[in-house]
């Protein structure tokens, strides 16, 4: 017979709070509540490294778009940023030179260069010598030969000294 007192006791109260409950959420203020929430002892309760250890991180990166996050970012304020010098001090130049065989094309390239400048400094000697041997034959009123000539025809550079 309790149990039946209870039972019937309990579907009383299920109706009252079925019938009372909409009645008290409608008179709560729900502002004053959560004004009466202390939130930072909330945040401070939750373990951070345990939610950052739940996100999927290959899924977030998904989602991402980059090229709207590379917009956002100020090229010019990054640069201002970094330090140059110390950025070229960890650059290793022998490497480089080792890897991309660069101390070859200068060897080549100076080399080049020498080849030219030589072959310009011989080509205005020869036609230095060209001129200064047709003025010797003037002043000294020679008829002049034509090897000298021959001579000066070699380079074009020589044409300018007549």
């Amino acid at each position: 017979m309790l149990d039946s007192v209870f039972e019937t006791a309990t579907e009383i109260v299920q109706a009252v709070a079925y019938e009372v409950t909409p009645m008290v959420v409608g008179a709560l203020d729900v502002n004053g509540v959560v004004e009466r929430v202390d939130i930072q002892a909330i945040v401070e309760r939750i373990d951070v490294e345990r939610v950052i250890d739940r996100i999927d991180l290959q899924l977030l990166l998904e989602r991402v778009d980059l090229n709207a996050l590379l917009e956002e970012i100020d090229l010019n304020m990054l640069m201002d940023r970094l330090d140059l010098d110390q950025l070229l001090a960890r650059v290793d130049v022998d490497a480089i030179i080792e890897r991309t065989d660069l101390g070859s094309i200068i060897s080549r390239s100076g080399s080049a260069v020498m080849i030219q400048i030589v072959d310009g400094i011989r080509s205005q000697g020869i036609g230095v010598d060209s001129v200064l041997h047709g003025w010797v034959d003037r002043l000294l009123r020679r008829g002049g030969s034509d090897n000298h000539e021959a001579t000066a025809r070699l380079s074009p550079s020589a044409e300018r000294f007549e």
